[in-house]
This record gives structure tokens, sequence and C-alpha cells, in this order.
């Protein structure tokens, strides 16, 4: 407040009494310099709202409407970052990659719906819950981070294959005979009148239509499924085969 106007009082060569006329004065000197006082920090208050503004109705009006509202153009966008947010208990902060992520997830999707189906027309799911998977004597199941889950075999898929007994290959010449499907290699046992063959030496054979023997063993192509007699037998010996296929 201006204090260019002093609040006058009565001097002592006066015509009244000084001291005690002055007092009411000197009450209103004292108000009004607190009065003054009181003032004064407040328009330092507002000198320094100003900042380099000028006046602070200029700063005010850069980021405040006439009503009151703030100017949207007015906000820093960067305070709009997700970064310059900070998570709450009801709120998260969610990166492009976590939306993109959330995006894939079907509306409703509440949970993972596992089916096993075990054969027969018979299939179990799982809808909810825990779902462990155990070891057993032939799989250990192992995990890779961070989200690979691999089944270690203990007795391998290739392993995995099926006898066939007593069967009659087919022939057009007593000489070279063929099965119904590729074998495993070193699985073919070939018999003729009951005797097992070798592949490696000729073993003796008794005829089917003589009191006598023959010599004879085989060479296997597992691949193709056909075996080759060292000697042609006659129509009326029984010749069967015996071999493996593979599941793999």
């Amino acid at each position: 407040m201006p204090r260019l106007v002093d609040v006058p009082a009565y001097d002592p060569l006066d015509p009244y009494h000084h001291e005690y006329d002055n007092r009411p004065i000197e009450a209103l000197k004292l108000r009004t310099e607190q009065l003054n006082d009181a003032v004064e920090i407040q328009r330092d208050i507002m000198t320094e709202a100003i900042g380099s503004q000028g006046t602070l109705s200029n700063r005010l009006n850069q980021s405040m409407e006439e009503d009151g509202s703030l100017k949207t153009d007015a906000i820093d966008a960067a305070l709009h970052s997700i970064e310059e947010h900070a998570d709450t208990d009801d709120y998260v902060r969610m990166t492009s990659a976590e939306r993109d992520k959330l995006a894939l997830i079907d509306d409703e999707a509440t949970n993972v719906t596992l089916t096993f189906e075990l054969g027969d027309d018979t299939d179990v799911s799982f809808t909810n819950g825990e779902v462990i998977f155990e070891n057993t004597n032939s799989v250990a199941w192992s995990v890779t981070a961070p989200n690979k889950v691999r089944a270690d075999l203990g007795f391998p898929v290739a392993a995995a294959h099926t006898h066939l007994y007593d069967v009659n290959p087919t022939t057009d010449d007593n000489l070279t005979y063929s099965l119904p499907t590729a074998f495993i290699e070193g699985s073919l046992r070939v018999y003729i009148n009951g005797i097992r063959l070798s592949q490696y030496e000729e073993v003796y054979v008794p005829s089917a239509i003589a009191d006598s023997q023959f010599l004879v063993k085989y060479t296997a192509d597992n691949e193709e499924g056909t075996f080759v007699l060292s000697n042609s037998i006659e129509d009326e010996d029984v010749i069967r085969a015996d071999y493996d296929i593979s599941f793999a």
C-alpha cells in the first residue's frame, strides 16, 4: 500500500494535550502500518507469480479459458505419456507390446482348455484349475524358459515296432520272394519246411517231395520288402517268413 500520506498528529506546541489527544491517532497509525505490511506480503506473492509474463493475468490467460477451464492445447503432451504415470492399486501402465498381445485374446476369454484324445472316441477335457504332467518310466517332462515344454522319451518312438509271424511271401520263380511291406533291417527270419535259414551260410533243408536235403540261404532287401534264395525250391516246399515293421 502506498505510504505517501502520513497520519497527522498533534505537536507539543499545539493548544492541545498532545500525549493524550494523540493516543487514538497513534492506534490508527499502528493499524495502518499493519495493513500496509499485510498488503506488501500479498503484493510480493503476486509479483512472484507473474513469472516472465509481465502480469499474472497474462500468465493465467495462456492456460485457462475465460470460464476458468483449462485450455486443451496448453497441456504439456509429455504429461500424457504413459511414462509420466504411475501404477496404482486400480490401474497399471501398459506398453504397446503388452497392448498388442492383449488384443490377441478373444472377448470373454477367461481360461485355457486342454483336450486329450484317448482313443475309442474317448476325450478328456480340462477347462479350469491345475493340470499336472507327471513323469513316467518312459516319459520325463522338462521346461525350458520361457515357455517351452518337452517330453523326453526313455524308449524312443523309432524303436516301436510290430512283430509279424508266419507270413506267406509271394513269388513268380520260387527264388525271389516279396513281402507285403518293407521291414526293419535284420529282423527277417525265413523258414523252409520248418528249418530256419541263414543269411550268411547255406543250411540243409529237407525236401517236401523227396527223401533228400538241399542247401539254401537267403539275401534280404529290407527297403524293398524282398529276399532272394540262393537256390530255387519246389512248389510243394513250405516257405514262411517272420519280420518286424516300424511305427516311425
